[in-house]
């Protein structure tokens, strides 16, 4: 009886040995990616002990199975989909949503949360699929509600042509319906840089979608003119100031100011040229300010500064520092959103005109991996080694996508007599110099003034003080003194005089005159736009004026 009792025993023994072998000659092992922290067991049951974890995102290979259990090197892991998903086994594919409203679950079950919505016509990438759910980047969807996506290949043939937006609507991150927080602003134009199902691809700083249901396509391309005007901000803690108000700017609607770049004056090289260890960019960045901005349909392009010659020139031919002055602009351009860089670099002189190209070039190059648009300001064209002739023109021109044309300070502080910031004849040359030099100009924009010079002159008409102020301040001065405006016919300007104390006060006015003739110049070259310096000094009816003739 023994014996027969061992007989079976050896012969059990055997079965399953042979059985074990045969199930493990067969099994192919495969990789799978933990999605939540799992414990690793020393034998296939929950009530065996924990020999160590496998963190989230770990990749691991399965080398056998057992029951509800995967085998690893290290032991044994519970087989769940709240813990691990194929790896390798899944290739990723865009479907389209058929129902009107897919919601998406935290986990693949009906009774799990909702974490969000789409909507018919999202298109949405698909990562893994779990029975009859699918996973995509936000969470799971049933996957009887989509359908496999196809590109119409007539689509292509939209690529590099043109829309308009038909509504004020909200970019899209993607196709999928998530929602940037830049505004699109009913009848501005955008190239369309690629189509997908019922969503055109375009920029806007950011690359984003918007559905063809907000746009109308265009045969022709569009002439968008630029709008930009810088404001004034000298130090960080001023930011709040600037939207602590319903009446700010960047509270306001671009399309109600005809307005739609904003450039900040954020970044400034700062530090002592002598000790280059201290020479950095100074940062009065806010994002509080791009949000804002975004969301009323600016784009926002943050001056870049610097105005001290020797500094400069150490940061150009000191190749690590160099090197960490660009980092540092990059990185704040991406920190803060920001959708370009206004490059307004002067009086440098002329030992600094080489370096300044490469500086701009390398700079440029750098913003553009991350789709920013680039600009440079220069002066008018003059015999001046320290404020003109240290810009070359004819290669910056190569390296950004706008020219800004500072068009003003035809007389200074400094000058001797009293005069116009910039006269008709002064604007009109300084425009045909420019596209004389061969600068484009669909990349050229003209700068304007948004401030006058009050002269405080002699009775020889030798200036004795000046000062930069507004001309709703001037015109104020003016009633308080019995003063007169007159029209200049030379400088096509209305000019303001009164006298106070035994002295003549002279100013020439920055108004809806001087404006209008000013955008009558740059359409009649067809420039791309205006820059304007600086907010808060205009008179308020120049927004008319810029609403109706920058078309």
């Amino acid at each position: 009886m023994k014996r027969i009792i061992s007989f079976f025993i050896v012969l059990f023994i055997f079965i399953t040995n042979f059985n074990l072998k045969v199930s493990a000659s067969y099994f192919k092992p495969y990789q799978v990616k933990i999605i939540s922290d799992i414990n690793i067991r020393s034998s296939p049951s929950l009530k065996s002990k924990v020999v160590g974890k496998y963190k989230k995102g770990s990749v691991v290979t399965v080398l056998g199975k057992n029951g509800i259990f995967l085998k690893t090197n290290k032991g044994y892991i519970y087989n769940s989909s709240k813990f691990i998903e194929a790896f390798y086994s899944f290739k990723p594919y865009k479907a389209v949503v058929k129902a009107d409203v897919l919601n998406i679950r935290q986990l693949p079950s009906l009774s799990s949360k909702i974490v969000g919505r789409y909507y018919k016509g999202n298109i949405i990438t698909i990562i893994g699929s779990t029975g009859k759910f699918l996973k995509t980047n936000k969470g799971y969807v049933l996957k009887d509600y989509v359908s496999v996506f196809e590109a119409n290949r007539n689509d292509n043939a939209l690529v590099g042509r043109y829309l308009k937006i038909k509504e004020d609507v909200y970019l899209l991150k993607g196709t999928d319906g998530t929602l940037s927080d830049r505004l699109l602003i009913k009848g501005r134009t955008y190239k369309i840089l690629g189509v997908e199902g019922d969503y055109y691809k375009i920029s806007f700083g950011s690359l984003g979608f918007v559905h063809k249901d907000y746009v109308e396509i265009l045969n022709n391309e569009p002439y968008d003119k630029i709008s930009l005007a810088w404001q004034y901000v000298y130090n960080k803690s001023r930011n709040p100031y600037t939207y602590d108000e319903p009446s700010d700017y960047v509270n306001i609607k671009s399309s109600s100011l005809g307005l739609n770049v904003l450039s900040p004056t954020w970044f400034d090289i700062v530090g002592d040229y002598k000790n280059p260890s201290t020479i950095d960019v100074e940062n009065n960045a806010d994002l509080e300010y791009v949000k804002r901005a975004h969301k009323n349909g600016y784009e926002v392009w943050p001056r870049f500064a610097e105005f001290n010659s020797e500094r400069a020139y150490v940061v150009f031919t000191n190749p690590s520092l160099r090197s960490k002055i660009i980092n540092k602009i990059v990185s704040y351009a991406k920190n803060y959103d920001v959708d370009g860089i206004n490059i307004d670099f002067e009086a440098l002189g002329m030992k600094n005109k080489d370096l300044f190209t490469a500086f701009v070039k390398d700079l440029s190059r750098e913003l553009k991996k991350y789709n920013l648009t680039v600009s440079v300001d220069v002066t008018k064209i003059s015999t001046s080694d320290t404020w003109s002739r240290w810009y070359d023109r004819k290669e910056l021109i190569n390296y950004v996508d706008y020219m800004i044309l500072m068009a003003y300070d035809e007389y200074t502080e400094k000058s001797k007599t009293p005069g116009s910031v910039g006269s008709y004849p002064w604007v009109k040359a300084s425009i045909e110099e420019f596209l004389n030099l061969g600068i484009p100009k669909e990349k050229l924009i003209l700068g304007v003034p948004f401030y006058v010079r009050l002269y405080k002159v002699d009775a020889y008409n030798t200036v004795l003080s000046s000062q930069a102020i507004s001309t709703e301040k001037v015109l104020s001065l003016v009633s308080e003194n019995n003063g007169q405006v007159y029209f200049d016919e030379k400088s096509r300007q209305n000019v303001a005089v009164y006298y106070k104390n035994g002295y003549k006060y002279i100013a020439w006015l920055e108004d809806e005159t001087s404006m209008a003739w000013r955008l009558d110049l740059l359409n009649q070259y067809s420039l791309k736009g205006l820059g304007a310096w600086c907010l808060g000094w205009e008179s308020k009816v120049i927004w008319d004026v810029i609403k109706s003739k920058l078309k």
